[in-house]
């Protein structure tokens, strides 16, 4: 078996710039397949750190897969400055913003139906017009 390698991600800003995604842990969690990755990043507490998680489960009826890739990018707080005595907080995370794509198999599913469906989900969510969409529900002008 192949030893699992870094994932390479490139954001979404007008420069794309690409995120090294490092394997940390590979194990069954509560009867699912889990393959968490980290971005190490210098001088960035670890809990500040981006994280992507692939999980993979049969479901206990049905015999239908439940697979999932999920994203969360932690937003630090910005320090602004120092009290009266000199103390300076150390940063922490302010919130984190997530992103999961879920795709469900039939174990009867063929691997090229799994193909169809997966690049139907990844071209609707590369579509300007659900891009769009998606901007405007989460940021109403």
């Amino acid at each position: 078996m192949a030893a699992i390698a870094d994932i390479v991600i490139a954001d979404g800003e007008a420069t794309p710039v690409n995120h090294t995604f490092k394997p940390i842990y590979v194990r069954n969690e509560d009867g699912a397949q889990v393959a968490f990755y980290r971005e190490s990043m210098t001088g960035v507490p670890v809990d500040a750190q981006p994280t992507l998680k692939l999980t993979q489960k049969k479901l206990p009826k049905g015999g239908v897969y439940r697979l999932s890739a999920r994203v969360e990018v932690p937003v630090m707080e910005s320090v602004s400055g120092q009290n009266s005595a000199g103390y300076t907080a150390a940063p922490k995370v302010a919130y984190t913003v997530t992103a999961e794509a879920v795709i469900y198999s039939p174990e009867r599913s063929t691997a090229q139906q799994r193909k169809n469906d997966r690049a139907l989900l990844w071209n609707l969510l590369a579509n300007s017009a659900c891009i769009s969409l998606l901007d405007d529900v989460i940021s109403p002008t």
